[in-house]
């Protein structure tokens, strides 16, 4: 396999900031030597001159298959300062997704309760809150359509696992190529759910992600 090209958005004495393809995973692990920790730690050790690995902190996630906006903390004290932002739910995020039945409404909102299956590793929806679920939501807008594929912009509420993709499926429209929620697989470990841009108002960090090149992209360029 190739090494891929690291993408990198942004870049300073604290934060780096890369645009992550779909189908790498992002944190580092033995049984995957590809990954963007092991491409973002790649790049530090190159640009310092000492013997000692520069910190690298992975502040957040996304899911293998999705593409987007990634965080990297080069500081200890930063890390420790936005994973407390995701806590008290300061950060914002967008995403795109396309799909391919729409929505009757062009802008809508999504509630639901979903609990984590460790067996599937997938997110299961629930009628009503359990011990076991959490509540939580996405507001979507359709942003483009080709008349074959929707393009929606899509904000979650909390950062729950597979919360886009098991809410827009319960909703009858599963994000294209999620065959784990009910749509057609086309490639292999990627859907079409692109991390757009990332906030933290109240730090003036603000970056933002290009569409992938992937192909099913094209037509929204």
């Amino acid at each position: 396999m190739k090494t891929p090209k690291l993408d990198i958005l942004f870049e300073d004495q604290r934060i780096i900031v890369v645009n992550k393809p779909a189908g790498m995973i992002v944190e580092e692990n033995p049984f995957e030597k590809v990954n963007v920790q092991a491409l973002v730690q790649e790049h530090l050790n190159k640009n310092t001159k000492r013997t000692k690995p520069p910190y690298l902190g992975v502040i957040h996630r996304l899911d293998r298959v999705t593409s987007g906006v990634i965080l990297f903390a080069k500081k200890k004290s930063l890390l420790k300062e936005i994973n407390e932002d995701f806590r008290e739910q300061k950060v914002y995020k967008k995403y795109w997704a396309l799909l391919s039945k729409p929505f009757e409404n062009d802008k809508g909102e999504i509630k639901a309760y979903i609990r984590k299956d460790q067996k599937s590793k997938s997110s299961i929806v629930t009628d009503h809150k359990t011990r076991a679920s959490k509540a939580c939501g996405l507001k979507y807008n359709l942003l483009k359509n080709d008349r074959k594929m929707f393009m929606y912009e899509i904000e979650p509420g909390e950062g729950k696992f597979h919360q886009i993709r098991v809410l827009l499926s319960h909703a009858g429209s599963p994000i294209l190529g999620d065959i784990k929620y009910g749509d057609k697989g086309f490639l292999k470990n990627k859907v079409a759910l692109h991390a757009a841009e990332i906030e933290i108002k109240h730090r003036k960090l603000k970056y933002a992600a290009p569409l992938p090149l992937d192909e099913y992209w094209d037509n929204f360029r």
